[in-house]
């Protein structure tokens, strides 16, 4: 209807109904099944595609319906049109085998069939996308790779405003280029980020909109890259906790070794907030008091602790070293920018790494925050809708240690090349395309907490922040013309935050509707849908 919209001048009706279910209703249900977003408005965008996810090789996921949907789909317009649409699931395993449920659990949820397991779904999907061709809805950017981009927008309205479009901080995958390293991503992330800021200012662009749309999140050392260049230092402004349990205990003390470096094992990466090494695991470990004498206790947390920034931003080149010698160095030692002057917007699908250094700048420098779209309410959204991790530890970069010490009944992670996983993941168990995804099994240990700095500040009884609901200071409903052109996008956040136009009715602090200061929780915003009892049930009301 889009397309037939912009180039025959035809005018779709409005969706009526979607199963006889009013067409909101149905799709705040089936947005109850969207993975990696908590949050309803966050969830709610994922629905849909957009000019930010398309441009990041994304795709709108079918997950959601596929619990819901009959043979057939029966749509009504409010101009009286009716159409059904029949549903098919295409397969890509070969089913000759299976002809009942116990024969597809053999061969697909036991691990340990040898019948040839078909590629994932996922890779299909990427062989399907343009890998260079222009971003779609975008202006033309002053230097971009697939996941990053600088833009130093034309129309008037942008005289002193430049754009930094963050997809992601990783870079889209590519089936044309799976030996393509991470220290070659991290470079080319960096050089697109510190050019682009030169250039800003070069042309005296003293505002800066930081466009997170779409970013689920990537590499810590990219979103320390981007931090350094906002802010120069060398300490990342948060703190991480770890969950104190038996597991991480054993684990942590006999594979200790502080001489050792990030690709053995990140929590050598762990200091403390003054930064100083711990003098052991057991230091590191505690455990933390979360609460005061006689308060309930929510957990068993690690004493809070700071990254080594210095090794993270090096570790990438020390494991892939470039051919031009290439490793990070600071840009500058002035901020380019002052915090009022920055905006970060996002659409809510905003996660991990993503979290991270959107709750950084927003706590440590006062950044606001624009949220996109989300569900037809006049009320708060909030920027960062999906998961708030901290950095993850992948199983296969377990150091090697003597099993048969293992205490009785502690069950550990399993070894990294004897493992084969419970549920058979895709790919070709003899092809590099499985080491590359089937051993990128992760476990995240780490809370994120609220940091500026002095580490005297940290109160036992702290929430850590993926405990917290944080709306932003401001919301916007995508319109038309928002929809296809990125331009009007960044016009419109520049307009709420340094043009005095309104945000959303219900979305900010401020009597006259401007952008003020960080809303509080209503339960205007609570989901109304929820998963029912029982796999994939959808409950209602």
């Amino acid at each position: 209807d889009d397309v037939k919209h912009a180039q025959n001048g035809y005018t779709p009706s409005p969706v009526l109904t979607i199963d006889g279910v009013p067409a909101l209703e149905f799709l705040q249900k089936a947005s109850v099944n969207i993975v990696l977003s908590h949050d309803p408005d966050a969830r709610f965008n994922g629905m849909f595609r957009s000019l930010a996810t398309d441009t990041n090789l994304a795709y709108a996921s079918p997950e959601p319906f596929a619990l819901i949907l009959g043979d057939t789909t029966k749509v009504t317009c409010q101009n009286g049109t009716r159409f059904e649409f029949s549903n098919a699931a295409r397969l890509r395993a070969n089913f000759t085998k299976i002809a009942s449920g116990a024969d597809l659990y053999d061969v697909y949820g036991r691990g340990d069939s040898t019948d040839e397991r078909p590629l994932n779904a996922r890779f299909y999907q990427l062989a399907e996308r343009n890998y260079i061709a222009a971003f779609v809805g975008y202006p033309k950017p002053f230097k971009s790779t697939r996941h990053v981009a600088g833009f130093l927008p034309e129309s008037s309205e942008f005289s002193d405003i430049a754009v930094l479009a963050l997809n992601s901080f990783n870079e889209a995958p590519n089936l044309d280029h799976v030996d393509r390293s991470m220290s070659v991503q991290q470079r080319d992330f960096y050089q697109v980020v510190v050019d682009s800021i030169s250039a800003a200012k070069a042309a005296n662009r003293t505002k800066l909109v930081l466009d997170f749309q779409g970013n689920g999140g990537g590499l810590t050392s990219n979103i320390m890259a981007l931090y350094f260049a906002l802010f120069p230092g060398d300490t990342l402004p948060v703190l991480w906790q770890a969950r104190a349990h038996p597991q991480f205990a054993w684990l942590g003390k006999q594979a200790w070794d502080p001489t050792s470096s990030i690709g053995q094992w990140p929590v050598y990466n762990m200091m403390r907030p003054d930064g100083k090494p711990w003098s052991s695991f057991e230091e590191l470990y505690g455990p933390f008091p979360d609460a005061p004498a006689g308060q309930k206790r929510w957990g068993q947390h690690t004493h809070p602790a700071i990254e080594n920034t210095t090794s993270v931003l090096r570790s990438l080149t020390d494991q892939w070293p470039l051919p031009d010698g290439w490793q990070y160095q600071q840009p500058w030692t002035t901020a380019p920018f002052r915090p009022e002057d920055i905006i970060i917007v996002t659409d809510g699908q905003c996660g991990s790494a993503c979290a991270i250094v959107v709750s950084i700048l927003a706590y440590a420098h006062g950044v606001r925050t624009v949220a996109l779209g989300g569900r037809p309410l006049r009320a708060p959204m909030q920027a960062v809708g999906q998961t708030k991790g901290g950095p993850s530890m992948y199983f296969m970069s377990m150091p090697d240690f003597d099993r048969s010490q293992v205490p009785e009944g502690l069950r550990l992670p399993p070894d990294r090349f004897t493992y084969r996983p419970p549920l058979r993941l895709g790919g070709s168990q003899a092809t590099e395309l499985d080491d590359l995804w089937a051993m990128t099994v992760t476990f995240n240990v780490n809370d994120l907490l609220p940091y500026k700095g002095n580490a005297s500040e940290l109160g036992q009884g702290e929430v850590p922040l993926q405990f917290r609901y944080e709306a932003a200071n401001c919301r916007l409903f995508y319109t038309w013309d928002m929809a296809r052109n990125m331009t009007d996008v960044w016009k419109a956040v520049a307009g709420v935050t340094w043009g005095g136009k309104k945000c959303a009715p219900g979305s900010t602090t401020n009597a006259d509707g401007t952008i003020g200061g960080v809303p509080g929780y209503t339960k205007m915003v609570e989901d109304q849908y929820r998963l029912g009892k029982g796999a994939g049930a959808l409950g209602g009301k």
